[in-house]
């Protein structure tokens, strides 16, 4: 759909249909986190016979501290800061399965080093920390169903940024249910915009 940062084909169609481990921005479209695989499939069958093609919001980064400033086009969730450790965690362990991402996470948390970090929000501070999670959401899920924002839409022209500061461990632990939840706003340490 892109090369270089520029549409291929700005009058392609996506059809999307659970079939990873986590199918984060499936759940997203469906409006559910829809447990049973079963489900998920009659749902994604229902839609390609009978929905419609809507637009869809994307995001662009761009690594400025590369030597080819790269850049990448994101549909649902952009990580930085811890959830980028575990991401790279995940795509260089030899063996993949239902359990490697929380294997890694959990690995990721011991070895993961909060690092300084300043965010602005179209021009304006928004964190200015050592950072542990950093996420600017078009969707609202990621990591297999981890739940960052009830407010994030696909489609209405804003990013959702939920940015935590670095905490304890048992501290981190102690917020898991709300990543279940995406109920941030609140929370001791954490920015979320609205």
């Amino acid at each position: 759909f892109f090369d270089r940062g520029r549409p291929v084909a700005p009058d392609a169609t996506l059809a999307v249909m659970p079939g990873g481990r986590g199918d984060d921005f499936f759940k997203t479209l469906a409006g559910s986190r829809l447990l049973r695989r079963g489900a998920a499939w009659e749902k994604g069958l229902e839609l390609l016979a009978s929905g419609t093609p809507k637009p869809t919001d994307l995001g662009q980064v761009q690594w400025l501290g590369s030597v080819d400033r790269s850049s990448r086009v994101f549909i649902n969730v952009a990580s930085f800061g811890y959830p980028g450790l575990v991401v790279q965690r995940v795509h260089t362990h030899q063996q993949k399965s239902a359990l490697t991402y929380l294997a890694q996470s959990f690995a990721g948390l011991l070895q993961y080093k909060p690092i300084a970090v300043e965010v602005k929000v179209d021009g304006s501070p928004f964190f200015s920390d050592l950072l542990f999670y950093g996420f600017v959401l078009n969707g609202s899920y990621n990591g297999g169903g981890m739940r960052w924002s009830t407010a994030a839409q696909l489609d209405d022209g804003y990013f959702h940024f939920v940015i935590g500061r670095s905490r304890g461990l048992v501290s981190t632990l102690l917020f898991a249910m709300r990543m279940w939840t995406g109920g941030w706003v609140g929370a001791d340490g954490f920015k979320v915009t609205k």
